[in-house]
This record gives structure tokens, C-alpha cells and sequence, in this order.
């Protein structure tokens, strides 16, 4: 089995789009991307991300 690599992203576009480009090309090289990303973020996931294994956890932007 594949070594992961770790993507973590979550909430706004400005982390989400780029890991969802780098999963796909992980993917389309043989890679085994896996995203980890917060609930708010695991509801509005792209295409780009269908069969990445995804892992949501807790998070939550500093106050």
C-alpha cells in the first residue's frame, strides 16, 4: 500500500482550491493523497476530491 500524503485545508478557498489541484494531480501520478479538513469544509467539497480519502476533525479559526 501507498505511503499517504497529507493534505490539510479547510475553510476558505484560498487553502481549499489548491489542495483540491495538488489531490488531483497526487491521484492522476499514482499518489495516495488523504485530506484532512474541518466539518464546515467536508460539506462543500469539490470533484477534485471524489475518492480521496478524507478525515474530518475538530477545528476552529483562532479568536
Amino acid at each position: 500500500m501507498l505511503r499517504p500524503i497529507a493534505l490539510a485545508a479547510g475553510g476558505t478557498g484560498g487553502h481549499l482550491f489548491p489542495a483540491e489541484a495538488l489531490a488531483g494531480e497526487l491521484a492522476r501520478r499514482g499518489e495516495r493523497p488523504v485530506l484532512f479538513t474541518d466539518a464546515r469544509t467536508a460539506a462543500r467539497l469539490g470533484p477534485g476530491f471524489a475518492g480521496v480519502e478524507t478525515h474530518v476533525i475538530r477545528a476552529a479559526g483562532v479568536a
